[in-house]
């Protein structure tokens, strides 16, 4: 039988400073808590168009994160999962790219704090709207 995982553990990469890129699997479909946490040379993610979550703390701290494309099934940005990326905290200069937002994504506390973000789009029905920050 063959044998295909589901998730990865929580905070699994945390502070591997070995990580540029990395390409989610198609078959993982919630990022977990933590897994690329304090990862400060993570420059790219690219995501599996399934993915419905971004756990909580996904992300902190990846300073060189130069986010790409949500997808489009994504439901959830957990509490501080982007806090601080692209962040001048140690004298980095990078940014989040513009963001994209579906409108059933719920974006919860902190998700973004000291992030820096070149612009978020948030989708509706009708149309959608781009804020640069």
């Amino acid at each position: 039988a063959e044998f295909t995982p589901i998730s990865f553990g929580s905070y699994v990469f945390e502070s591997n400073n070995d990580l540029e890129d990395f390409t989610f699997p198609a078959w993982l479909i919630k990022v977990p808590e933590g897994i690329f946490s304090s990862c400060w040379n993570l420059k790219t993610v690219t995501f599996a168009e399934g993915t419905t979550n971004i756990e909580k703390d996904a992300f902190n701290f990846c300073e060189r994160l130069q986010l790409g494309n949500l997808p489009n099934t994504l439901k959830l940005i957990g509490i501080s999962a982007f806090y601080g990326c692209g962040s001048k905290l140690y004298g980095s200069n990078y940014f989040l790219n513009t963001l994209y937002i579906n409108k059933q994504t719920e974006i919860q506390d902190n998700a973004f704090c000291k992030a820096r973000i070149k612009g978020v789009a948030f989708e509706d029905c009708t149309n959608r709207s781009i804020y640069n920050v």
